[in-house]
């Protein structure tokens, strides 16, 4: 027998639980300088851009009936790209209105909280999953020791220095082990 025990009432706490979640990451380094520009999966938002400017070598002097080489004046080109929308993630979840209107504390906010995190996570997992396809890694495996964290980071500058990748914008994710 259970005793005055099946008397005793159940005590709830007053606040839900908030699971411990992991940081993300790689969409604080994605572009979304086209994001307004998206609507529906499938479009794609041309991207324009200046062609590469050629520098030539000066000669003092020029173009004044000297001996020396006129200026070539060079027409810019212009290039584009597409970026295409090729992914569509969604959630759904339903509350009872009996449920909604008795609850406490109230499911909808806690649910749609945790909503957000999840797709958020899904978006920060497809972008690294696009970054490490081999399509922008220089270098795709590494030793990692006490000694040799400053080495490595110095042979990925060195790498993306000789594939003219620019200064401005670079990043690196480290693990908290590194």
């Amino acid at each position: 027998m259970a005793g005055l025990d099946v008397l005793n009432p159940i005590t709830y706490a007053p606040n839900l639980l908030v699971p411990f979640r992991k940081s993300l990451v790689f969409g604080s380094v994605a572009n979304r300088d086209y994001e307004g520009e998206i609507r529906n999966m499938g479009d794609s938002v041309k991207i324009r851009e200046i062609g590469t400017v050629t520098i030539n070598d000066y000669s003092k002097f020029t173009n004044t009936g000297s001996t020396s080489t006129a200026i070539t004046w060079q027409a810019l080109s212009a290039a584009e790209k597409s970026l295409i929308i090729d992914k569509a993630k969604y959630f759904a979840f339903a509350i009872d209105d009996v449920d909604m209107a008795q609850n406490f504390p109230k499911a909808m906010a806690q649910g749609m909280d945790e909503a957000g995190y999840a797709i958020a996570n899904q978006i920060d997992q497809d972008i690294a999953e696009k970054m490490a396809d081999g399509s922008g890694n220089i270098i795709t495996a590494a030793t990692v020791s006490a000694g040799s964290c400053l080495t490595l980071l110095t042979q990925f500058a060195r790498k993306l220095n000789e594939a003219n990748v620019p200064q401005d914008g670079r990043f690196a994710f480290i693990p908290p082990f590194f």
